[in-house]
């Protein structure tokens, strides 16, 4: 037969429960500002400028498959694909914005050059709680 936990036992798992929602949300905010920085590269931008033009230009070349028209004449209408309709979207309101863009990727560039040494990590070196105590 098993008994029931007394409140000490039940008070420590709910702090370790705490500590682990704790650890994770402030892993994934980690993985949130890094994810940022990274994308924010001038190196980052002009590799995935590259790859939309890369992409674009597969998608205007590629052949068309030929298709049979329907005798009700349903099939013989062009249709614009979902592909095409997206990189139409994407050049129109993309290259309005690229400007501004570019000037917020020069303007985080300069700021990384300009901090000469990095600021002092917040979080302790090995994911323990600064007091040393280990759960």
């Amino acid at each position: 037969m098993m008994r029931a936990p007394n409140l000490a036992a039940i008070h420590a798992a709910e702090l370790r429960i705490a500590h682990s929602m704790r650890n994770s949300r402030d892993g994934l905010r980690r993985a949130q500002v890094a994810f940022r920085a990274n994308l924010a590269r001038p190196s980052t931008l002009a590799l995935i400028a590259g790859a939309a033009g890369l992409l674009g230009f597969w998608i205007a070349h590629r052949p068309q498959p030929r298709t049979a028209s329907s005798s009700a004449g349903v099939g013989t209408a062009a249709t614009a694909s979902a592909a095409s309709l997206v990189l139409a979207f994407i050049v129109r309101y993309g290259m309005q914005h690229l400007p501004v863009i570019l000037q917020h990727a020069w303007a985080a560039w300069q700021r990384r050059a300009a901090s000469v040494a990095p600021e002092p990590s917040k979080w302790p070196a090995m994911g323990y709680p600064e007091t040393g105590v280990h759960h």
